[in-house]
């Protein structure tokens, strides 16, 4: 499924996307998994596992049929939502976020029926609809999920939570595409915090600095946008995460660089610089012998 990070784009050359946006078992989902019926836990554990693998076909066979079967339980509506936001996040991975929106809207309507439509829970689909929307490049659709209600409701309520964290991440994405660029660091700065709060790892560091940079390349502040796109780059290269993320980053960083060089070196070398520095060290935190 996909968290916020912000990566360049053809068209705007710094615009956002979201990426990895992870959806967090909260107690509601949880009890769905454990009390569903056992039919359709083992079709979504096995399409998890199946994806997990690589065999995207089979994995959204067994999806799709963990959605029908939770269906058939009328009175089961944390099942049908669980199932639904796992179809979801599931085609938002394979590159159809149309489709994600689609079973994402319908879980939503599970999950307020099922919680109520103001239950501090419906928080976690409403940050995936946020990013969803800035992901397919539709960020005037974001006012209608009102995220400040949610940041006031969460920071009361729920202030060290994965919720919290990523309705901040969307909300600073939003302001950074609007260029109200004071907002997007406040915003930032939050979000820093509650990744403290939370004993985040070097991962969720890396986001918030290459999105905090991304911030500041939309701003002009070019230097400042090195220095916070080269901590990412390192601390995502020592968390040995996936390659798509890391190559993004760099590409963040090559457009930083370009930007500030008083020599305008073409962005293609840039690329490849910060590739030939960062390479390295990923090879050394994942195991892999050198060149």
């Amino acid at each position: 499924m996909t968290c916020g990070i912000a990566r360049l784009c053809p068209d705007e050359k710094v615009a956002s996307s979201i990426l990895a946006l992870a959806l967090t078992l909260g107690i509601a989902w949880a009890n769905a998994i454990a009390s569903g019926p056992a039919e359709w836990r083992e079709r979504l554990n096995h399409g998890i596992e199946l994806q997990k693998a690589g065999d995207l076909k089979t994995a959204q066979r067994e999806f799709e049929a963990s959605v029908e079967l939770a269906r058939k339980s009328s009175d089961d509506l944390p099942a049908l939502g669980t199932a639904l936001d796992y179809l979801s996040g599931f085609y938002d991975d394979i590159g159809e976020p149309g489709k994600a929106e689609l079973t994402l809207d319908k879980s939503l309507a599970a999950w307020k029926k099922a919680l109520g439509p103001d239950n501090i829970a419906i928080a976690r689909v409403v940050q995936r609809m946020a990013a969803l929307y800035i992901e397919k490049g539709e960020a005037e659709r974001v006012g209608s999920l009102n995220l400040p209600y949610w940041i006031a409701r969460l920071q009361a309520e729920s202030p060290r939570s994965m919720e919290l964290l990523r309705i901040l991440e969307a909300s600073a994405s939003l302001e950074s595409i609007s260029h109200h660029f004071a907002q997007a660091l406040e915003l930032h700065r939050q979000a820093a915090a509650v990744i403290e709060a939370l004993g985040g790892d070097d991962s969720d560091r890396a986001v918030e600095l290459n999105d905090l940079g991304v911030v500041y390349l939309r701003s002009g502040n070019n230097e400042n946008a090195i220095a916070s796109l080269t901590r990412s780059l390192d601390l995502w290269s020592n968390s040995a995460r996936d390659e798509g993320t890391f190559v993004m980053i760099s590409q963040n960083l090559a457009e930083a660089l370009t930007r500030a060089s008083a020599i305008r070196k073409p962005k293609r070398f840039c690329i490849l610089r910060c590739l030939s520095r960062s390479v390295p060290t990923v090879r050394r935190a994942r195991g892999w012998p050198p060149f």
